[in-house]
């Protein structure tokens, strides 16, 4: 094998490792570690401080539905419900795959008293990612606000049979919400 060849193999294997490793920056997102710091100031309560690195984020990628949906929690987590669903409403636009957005959206309407408008939004989640066990939950707790007591039972059912190892705590409260339906 010539200098050439070997040449074109080194460059070959040096390329293909830095797609699959992200290494030499030639796959990483500049705004990733202002949503990194945005949702550890999120886990800290720091929601004001979250909602900067968020925005920060959304400067520098204006095209990445992430920190739009993050910030968007954040905001509503703070009680401006009405600015997290336009971030949710613009990570949609985004991305219309992005079931995180649709979950939380749906959230937003059911907190904002139009559960109709968050029961479509939970069926969208449970759409794109069957197996996303938390719209299951949720759209059980909107059922039972209208009344529906056969579909929240079968939801909290579900969120039961695809949570079974995670949080013990939000599994006895789903299995409550079940008795208390089925009395």
């Amino acid at each position: 094998m010539g200098r050439l060849s070997i040449a074109i193999l080194l460059v070959v294997v040096l390329v293909t490792s830095s797609i699959i490793t992200g290494c030499a920056g030639l796959l990483e997102d500049p705004a990733q570690p202002h949503v990194v710091r945005g949702d550890e100031l999120y886990e800290q309560g720091r929601l004001e401080e979250a909602i900067d690195e968020y925005t920060e984020a959304i400067r520098i990628e204006p095209g990445s539905e992430e920190p739009y949906w993050k910030r968007g929690l954040a905001y509503c987590d703070l009680g401006q419900t009405e600015r997290g669903i336009e971030d949710f409403n613009e990570a949609i636009r985004l991305d219309t795959w992005c079931e995180e957005a649709y979950y939380y959206r749906g959230l937003a309407y059911c907190d904002l008293g139009q559960t109709e408008r968050g029961i479509e939004d939970l069926n969208e989640a449970i759409r794109l990612d069957p197996e996303y066990g938390d719209p299951y939950y949720n759209r059980g707790l909107a059922y039972t606000e209208q009344g529906r007591k056969v579909e929240a039972i079968a939801d909290f059912e579900k969120f039961i049979s695809l949570n079974e190892t995670d949080n013990p705590q939000w599994i006895e409260m789903a299995k409550q919400q079940i008795e208390e339906l089925s009395r």
